[in-house]
Formats: C-alpha cells, sequence, structure tokens
C-alpha cells in the first residue's frame, strides 16, 4: 500500500510542476494551496485506514517524503537541503499530522459507501473504539484521541436509503410566509372560534454556551407547562434544543388528550429548522436520534388526533410563544447540577445498505430511570425517559 501511495505521489508532484510554472502567475500561497487540496489528500487515502502502530515507520517515511517533497515544490530548494530546515520554514501542514486527522475522522466523520463492503468499515470502527486486547499492534495511531471522544458517549447516526413508509405524514402551516404574515396568521389561528376545541401547545428551546441548554413546552389552556434542563456540554447546538422542545411538546399533548378528547392539535415553535426536517426524520445529520425519539411518540398519538406543525415566529408578542421562551431561559438555572449530559454532537455514522435490515450496533447504556417533567397547576405521573441519551429534569 505504501509504495502504491509513493507512487501516486510523485505522479501528483509531475502533474502540479506544470501548474508551478511562472506562466501561470502562481505565488506561494497558490503553491501551497495546491499542496494542501491536492497532494496531501491524495496521498492520505490509504493511510487513513493503515495508521496502526504496525505501520507507524512506513507511514512516518511517507510523512518525510511528502514534506520533502512539497517543500522543494513551494518553496524551490534543492533536494539536498535538510528536511528540518523544509519543516521550519514551510506552510504547508505536516504530512504526518494530517495523516493522524484523517484516520481520525474514519471513526467520526459520514461513512457514505453505499455498497455491502460497509461491514470493512464496520471492522476498522470496532477495533478503534472497543480495541480488543488480541489487536494489540492494529490499534489506530489516534487511539488516545478515540478513547478521549468514547468517553464523552458520541450519537449513533444511521444513514438509511429508503424512506419509513410507516413514517407519520405531518401538516405543516406558515412555512412560506414571512415573519410578519406568519405572526398575524398565527395571531388569527390560536383566536379563530373553530380552533376552541383544539389543543395548542408553545415550545422553545435555546442553548448558550456558559449556561447550557434547555428546552420547555407550555399549554396555556391547561395551565401545563414541561422543561428539560439538558446540562452544560460544547458540542450540541441550539438545533438540538429546539427539537427537544417539540419532544417536550408530544409529551404534553399526549398527557392532554389523557384528561380529554381532543380531535385536532397544533405545536407551535419559532424553530423553522426543526419543522422542516420532520419530513425525514433519518436523515443523517447531529441530533438524529432525537428525530427518531420524536417519531416514535408521534407514532403513538398519532391516530388519535389530527396534528399539525405551525411556525410561529418568536419575540413578536405572541403570549404562549414568550411563555415558552421565558421558561426555557429560566431552566437554564438548573443546568449548574444537571441530572444528565446531552449528546455530544459528534456524529459517529453507520451505513445502512440496501438489503441490510439494520445495521452493526454498539453496546448500549442502560436506560436512565423514570423522571417527573416540571409542571405548572396541573399534577400528572411520571413520564417515560425517551432513552439513555437524555433524561429531562
Amino acid at each position: 500500500m505504501f509504495a502504491h501511495l509513493n507512487q501516486k505521489g510523485t505522479k501528483t508532484l509531475d502533474q502540479l510542476k506544470q501548474l508551478g510554472n511562472s506562466r501561470w502567475g502562481l505565488r506561494e500561497k497558490d503553491w501551497v494551496r495546491l499542496m494542501e487540496s491536492v497532494l496531501l489528500p491524495r496521498v492520505s487515502y490509504g493511510p487513513r485506514s493503515g495508521a496502526t502502530y504496525q505501520n507507524k515507520c512506513k507511514l512516518k517515511a511517507l510523512a518525510d517524503k511528502v514534506d520533502n517533497a512539497a517543500a522543494i515544490y513551494s518553496l524551490g530548494n534543492f533536494k539536498s537541503t535538510p528536511l528540518t530546515w523544509h519543516r521550519e520554514r514551510l506552510a504547508v501542514k505536516e504530512a504526518a499530522t494530517y495523516f493522524l486527522s484523517t484516520s481520525l475522522r474514519l471513526f467520526t466523520r459520514k461513512l457514505t459507501k453505499k455498497r455491502l463492503d460497509t461491514r470493512v468499515e464496520w471492522i476498522l470502527l470496532d477495533r478503534g473504539f472497543r480495541k480488543p486486547d488480541w489487536i494489540a499492534k492494529h490499534h489506530p495511531l489516534p487511539q488516545d484521541q478515540l478513547d478521549q471522544l468514547q468517553q464523552t458517549h458520541p450519537k449513533m447516526i444511521h444513514i438509511q436509503y429508503k424512506r419509513d413508509p410507516n413514517h407519520p405524514r405531518a401538516n405543516f402551516l406558515h412555512l412560506q410566509l414571512s415573519k410578519e404574515e406568519a405572526v398575524e396568521a398565527t395571531t388569527s389561528l390560536v383566536s379563530a372560534p373553530q380552533n376552541s376545541n383544539s389543543w395548542i401547545v408553545y415550545t422553545d428551546g435555546l442553548y448558550d454556551p456558559e449556561n447550557g441548554g434547555a428546552s420547555a413546552a407550555v399549554c396555556p389552556e391547561l395551565t401545563m407547562a414541561i422543561s428539560a434542563a439538558l446540562g452544560v456540554n460544547p458540542y450540541y447546538s441550539n438545533h438540538e434544543c429546539e427539537a427537544i422542545g417539540l419532544f417536550l411538546a408530544l409529551q404534553l399533548l399526549k398527557q392532554a388528550m389523557g384528561q380529554e378528547r381532543r380531535s385536532r392539535a397544533f405545536i407551535l415553535t419559532d424553530n423553522m429548522g426543526v419543522i422542516c426536517r420532520l419530513e425525514n426524520y433519518n436523515q443523517a445529520k447531529p441530533g438524529q436520534y432525537i428525530f427518531q425519539e420524536i417519531a416514535a411518540l408521534w407514532k403513538d398519538i398519532q391516530a388519535d388526533i389530527n396534528l399539525t406543525f405551525v411556525w410561529c415566529p418568536g419575540h413578536r408578542g405572541i403570549q404562549g410563544n414568550e411563555a415558552a421562551d421565558f421558561l426555557a431561559k429560566d431552566t437554564t438555572e438548573r443546568n449548574e447540577s444537571p441530572n444528565h449530559i446531552m449528546k455530544a454532537n459528534r456524529g459517529l455514522i453507520a451505513a445502512r445498505p440496501k438489503g441490510m435490515r439494520t445495521p452493526p450496533q454498539t453496546p448500549k447504556k442502560k436506560a436512565c430511570g423514570g423522571c417527573t417533567p416540571s409542571h405548572t397547576g396541573v399534577q400528572t405521573p411520571a413520564c417515560r425517559t425517551p432513552s439513555a441519551r437524555l433524561q429531562m429534569a
């Protein structure tokens, strides 16, 4: 493999020498860009899977050769110039560092292969994260970084190539409107007499780097609210907090339906992105596990009620939306000692080829115990914890 990569590097440089001619008007920054965007990716295709302790010496020899060639190309020095001199003055990223980063990305970035040999990739992933004793010298070089990543409990994202035929169909409102039009339409919706026999639930979520994440759902008619303190974690996003707000809204709606049967319900949120993503909850994107939880709860109640998701712009004086926003902000105060830290926003992604019903699974932690959401005015029994990934407070 490494001999092949040496040949590939030599051929690539021969091709790039034509671009390095002064007639093209290239400057040093252009040469550096060519090295980092063409040469390094080509010679690192193999080392990402071969960067093991057994191949450490071979990988170093390849990296030294690539560094030397890149320096000669971009700095115009002689081959006899010491490599240490090159590295002190070369603006191109060191090849060894690049090889390690590409190897690490093999374990933490998307695996988009659609062929059945995806299992080969999974063997590599399994080797890096479980590191059985017998594999020893075949451990990947960035094993220390993988161990640190595993301690953050990275979430699993499954790539699926077919839409789930049982996925509930969503009804949406106001997605095509401007903010001003959506505010006016929302005001008319909540005050319309024909909707007086419908459940209306407002939801919101937020994330602050210092105070952490929180989500909330409010039903003004029942003076009922659910909030979740999600903890302080630098890897998750406001989008995921908003998505958990939708999950809480469905939890609240399910409890409301237990008290009184109504034919229709509206869930209003100020985040258009999470609404649009409901059309395909299996999209291989950060926060996928949250939307799978949403879909599971959604399927439980869809037969009993006509559910519509409404975009309601925030901070426009709509009382229910303002109440959800206030509750979410207030909930972040509980993040000083959160019950559970949300999954880190680093996707370990498993491809699911056609014909393979379920992808290989990594061991799951035991689910946390039940939890009791916070309410205002109405006492309800403890709710089901959605998964080990999230515990509501």
